[in-house]
């Protein structure tokens, strides 16, 4: 009996101290929420900001002597019946082949508005902007790349132009309404400005097609609607996109040998084409781009 009794107090003392050893303290569970919350919020970032090269996803060899051309293959654009069941299947997403515009917005397509009672014809010289007779008092910049110009009557222009500029290297490019690009040395500094070369919208195209060595008609490497810099942190040898108005993606560097060196050439190193060359891809490319936006990788058409 007495045996009984100590083996009973024996394993009220053991369940005892098992209770013990598994309470939590609630801060506790706090921090280690937080501390883990915060790791997986690092590992997202770590994982956002560590996207391919343009390099990896070209494909070409820094010492590649020729321009080289991407998006004929099949595994440049994916086809959407790869993935299992269809795409019809995959939860959350949705498609649409066209983006509406409220009919507020369509019925001011076409239509001028004027302010004032008269209407004067001026020239038209380069960088000259017309602006009805207003004399100019003022002009601002925002931090996004937009100039406003203010007038003595209190009018307010934008002025919209196709200016590229990498902070990190100092160079500016120019794409001019023929579809030239023009390329700038700001210096090691930023403090000075040389033109260094001048391509012109026929140069371009002729320098892609020789690229791509199929039969493909030049123009879909004309006209250039939109110019993009690329800065050091997301290429060291690619210097600028340039997107065609059919979706081609012309991307260019301004160094002949040395990256290390300043600008002095513009040079096409690779072509991509948009989808719409490939096999699988049942939608024609596009036909009429005027406006697009590259980032990091990424581009974004309106036609």
């Amino acid at each position: 009996m007495g045996r009984a009794h100590a083996i009973f107090a024996q394993f009220v003392i053991r369940n005892t101290t098992m209770e013990r050893s598994y309470s939590v303290d609630p801060s506790r569970i706090q921090v280690d929420s937080l501390e883990m919350a915060g790791k997986m919020l690092e590992k997202q970032m770590t994982k956002d900001n560590s996207f391919p090269s343009l390099l990896d996803l070209t494909g070409i060899l820094p010492e590649a002597q020729s321009s080289t051309l991407s998006g004929l293959s099949e595994r440049d654009y994916p086809s959407a019946n790869s993935i299992p069941g269809g795409i019809d299947n995959v939860s959350h997403l949705a498609l649409y082949d066209k983006v509406f515009i409220p009919p507020e917005v369509v019925e001011h397509f076409g239509r001028t508005i004027i302010q004032s009672e008269e209407m004067h014809l001026l020239g038209d010289p380069i960088f000259v902007v017309p602006t009805d007779g207003v004399a100019i008092k003022t002009i601002a910049g925002t931090d996004s790349g937009r100039l406003f110009l203010g007038g003595l009557d209190g009018s307010l222009f934008e002025l919209v132009y196709q200016i590229s500029i990498d902070n990190s290297r100092h160079i500016l490019f120019t794409l001019t309404d023929k579809g030239a690009i023009e390329v700038y040395d700001l210096g090691s500094d930023g403090n000075s400005a040389i033109k260094v070369t001048s391509f012109s919208q026929n140069t371009i195209a002729q320098y892609a097609v020789q690229a791509v060595r199929r039969t493909l008609e030049v123009n879909i490497f004309r006209p250039i609607v939109s110019i993009s810099a690329l800065e050091k942190k997301e290429s060291l040898h690619y210097n600028l996109v340039a997107i065609t108005e059919t979706g081609v993606r012309l991307y260019f560097t301004t160094y002949l040998n040395n990256i290390s060196s300043r600008p002095s050439n513009l040079k096409l190193l690779h072509v991509r084409l948009p989808p719409g060359f490939t096999a699988n891809t049942p939608n024609r490319c596009p036909s009429k781009v005027h406006t697009a936006v590259y980032n990091n990788g990424k581009t974004f058409v309106t036609a």
